[in-house]
């Protein structure tokens, strides 16, 4: 691998399992001795066998980022994140999640839209908040059915702060500009010191003609002395459920969305950004604390920079 790294220039790599000790109570290592004898628990012996490897290359090349397959379960673990996770994350890994390829499942955790926006959010805080990367499988294979749900699938996960497994869009070109959008304005999702407004609710209100959903795609990050609020909003499914073979229209194109901004800094410009039907950005007019979205397809971006810290 180092040579092809040297050859190539890659800028990482992806294991779709790194290697791994699934049991070692009869295991031995190479001189012989029991790994169990070695190891209190079988995550630190696989932490001891990643470490050697990431070790091995980050003197060589520290801005080498290893990728990795990992299933992930928050609310089993709780506080006990395994340590093998931690260091990935601490180290600068990119994680994929994999489990939402078959949300079309009804059994799936992620079976609802609600469900997998809710869910998606949460992975991507926790692996952002430890240093890491996240990646996810758009949800029941992304790139397959109707264009309602090849959009949602594709949209929830990028608005979320996670790159998608694959063809980030498999959504219809006749839509919007997804593809292109979602490169060109990278840094607001992906962004190093992109983070998560915790309680957006309390500083942040949006209101519609119907349901939009926003609370879990609010991010900001430093703008100099000020702070950029970075607002996604999606115009909310209309198909409840994530299945192939679903039917639904697309949700009616929402006009004069209203946000509404509460016990921040004085705000210093707007923009508004949009893959639809074509990429466009461009400043907003701002009226006190008012700001209104002249129309709302599926997904637009309001990114409000205002003076100070929030």
């Amino acid at each position: 691998m180092s040579e092809s790294i040297k050859l190539f220039g890659w800028d990482g790599v992806r294991w779709d399992g790194e290697y791994q000790m699934t049991y070692f109570w009869d295991m031995m290592d190479i001189n012989g001795k029991l790994i169990k004898d070695k190891y209190k628990t079988l995550d630190d012996a696989n932490l001891q066998i990643l470490r050697q490897v990431v070790e091995r290359y980050k003197k060589e090349w520290p801005q080498f980022v290893w990728g990795y397959n990992n299933e992930m379960n928050l609310d089993l673990w709780k506080d006990n994140v395994p340590k093998l996770l931690e260091y990935k994350l601490k180290t600068g890994g990119s994680v994929m999640w994999e489990s939402p390829r078959c949300a079309n499942e009804t059994i799936n955790p992620n079976h609802t839209f609600a469900e997998y926006s809710a869910n998606t959010a949460k992975m991507a805080d926790f692996v952002r908040e430890r240093g890491g990367y996240f990646m996810q499988f758009p949800a029941g294979f992304g790139w397959v059915g109707t264009g309602h749900d090849r959009a949602y699938k594709a949209i929830i996960p990028i608005v979320c702060g996670s790159t998608n497994y694959g063809n980030s869009a498999g959504i219809l070109d006749s839509m919007g500009q997804y593809n292109r959008f979602i490169a060109r304005y990278s840094a607001l999702w992906w962004g190093d010191n992109v983070r998560s407004l915790k309680n957006p609710e309390d500083f942040i209100s949006v209101e519609s003609e119907s349901e939009i959903w926003w609370k879990d795609y609010v991010n900001i990050r430093p703008s100099g002395n000020g702070t950029d609020i970075i607002i996604n909003l999606l115009n909310a499914p209309v198909n409840r459920e994530i299945a192939n073979d679903a039917k639904g229209a697309m949700p009616p194109v929402l006009k004069d969305v209203k946000i509404i901004l509460k016990d921040v800094p004085e705000i210093e410009k707007a923009w508004l950004l949009t893959p639809e039907p074509v990429m466009k950005s461009e400043t907003i007019s701002v009226s006190g604390n008012e700001i209104v979205v002249p129309e709302l397809r599926i997904w637009s971006v309001v990114v409000i920079r205002v003076k100070g810290k929030l």
